[in-house]
């Protein structure tokens, strides 16, 4: 899962009308589909008025002016440290001043450009504090708060950065009814798209979990995934429902593995979000009659290495030269796999 935070000087919002934005520190590790909240971390968020609220992360750098957003379901999993932030505007001036005390009699300390972002309180009448965030490294707020000096208010807003929206992530309909009819798999799930996908891996007995790796061509796992000891390295044809097809060799009946096509339809019939079901990370495909499956970002065995568990999924096709997927937590797009290595398989009927 890629993981997005602040990396930058940090609070929030304006006194305004405008939705405040606020700093806050997580009271717990969450994940929240795109974006990953540990315990103690801060961050940037305005309330949504419904029980949760949208958190902002610096998706590129400052100056771009672009945010990610993504949202958690719980509200009080933050906690309000006491900060806003905004921007630093004025109506005639390219800068602004920052003054030792409340007030225009008081000596200028530090000149701000507009654009620039800070980090402030509510002061007493018409002035706020403003403060200079510290930060331990360059991808996270420490919540240590210099004071600089006073701002008055109206020369802070809240940002108006344009914000990459990560789709609002409250489980989907389709994901929060996802489940099997019993737990007695694998079951054939109609998508609603022509190709009944399995409801879980070869060798696994539930969907949470990965199965066997398998290089393509071969039905056995192994300790070593290299071309030196690829089996099938002469192979250049579609091996669905022949000896060399795991899926069809281990479960039989009208398994087989997918071919090129049906995991391009699985993209172009399919909605792809990116989740967390039980701690574990991964791509649901929901169809469009409503029902879905889940598939682990199990990754991929490389040599004696696991790698890319829990960022990526990889599944091969049964089409040489071997089309398989790649999703994460961004994007789902099949491409082509090196088949010597060693990736999960999902089986469909058709």
């Amino acid at each position: 899962m890629k993981k997005y935070i602040l990396t930058l000087i940090l609070i929030t919002s304006t006194v305004t009308t405008q939705a405040q934005w606020k700093i806050g520190q997580a009271k717990k590790s969450v994940d929240y589909y795109n974006l990953s909240v540990d315990e103690g971390d801060y961050y940037i968020y305005s309330e949504n008025g419904d029980g949760t609220v949208s958190i902002y992360v610096l998706g590129y750098d400052l100056s771009a002016r672009i945010w990610m957003v993504a949202f958690s379901p719980v509200a009080t999993n933050i906690q309000f440290s006491g900060y806003y932030y905004g921007e630093v505007t004025d109506p005639k001036d390219d800068y602004v001043n920052i003054r030792k005390g409340p007030g225009t009699n008081y000596p200028v300390v530090e000149k701000m450009q507009v654009g620039d972002y800070v980090c402030f309180q509510k002061s007493n009448g018409s002035w706020l504090k403003v403060y200079e965030e510290d930060r331990n490294n360059a991808e996270s707020l420490s919540g240590n708060f210099s004071f600089l000096g006073y701002i008055y208010k109206d020369r802070v807003k809240t940002p108006e950065a344009e914000a990459i929206e990560i789709e609002k992530r409250n489980l989907p309909v389709a994901l929060a009814e996802w489940k099997c009819p019993d737990d007695n798999h694998p079951h054939a799930i109609d998508l609603g798209i022509g190709t009944l996908w399995a409801c879980c891996n070869v060798d696994s007995d539930s969907p949470l979990k990965t199965g066997g790796y398998y290089a393509w061509g071969e039905t056995k796992t192994k300790d070593y995934y290299g071309i030196s000891n690829h089996l099938a390295k002469d192979v250049e044809t579609d091996i669905a429902s022949t000896s060399r097809d795991v899926a069809h060799v281990k479960w039989g009946d009208k398994w087989r593995m997918p071919s090129e096509a049906q995991i391009q339809e699985l993209k172009d019939k399919c909605r792809y979000q990116w989740v967390v079901i039980d701690g574990v990370y991964g791509g649901v495909f929901t169809g469009p009659n409503g029902n879905s499956i889940f598939m682990p970002a199990a990754g991929r065995r490389n040599g004696e290495e696991l790698e890319f568990y829990g960022t990526n999924g990889f599944y091969a096709s049964s089409t040489y030269f071997v089309y398989g997927t790649n999703f994460d937590s961004n994007y789902f797009e099949p491409i082509c796999v090196g088949e010597h290595l060693g990736y999960p398989v999902r089986p469909v009927i058709k």
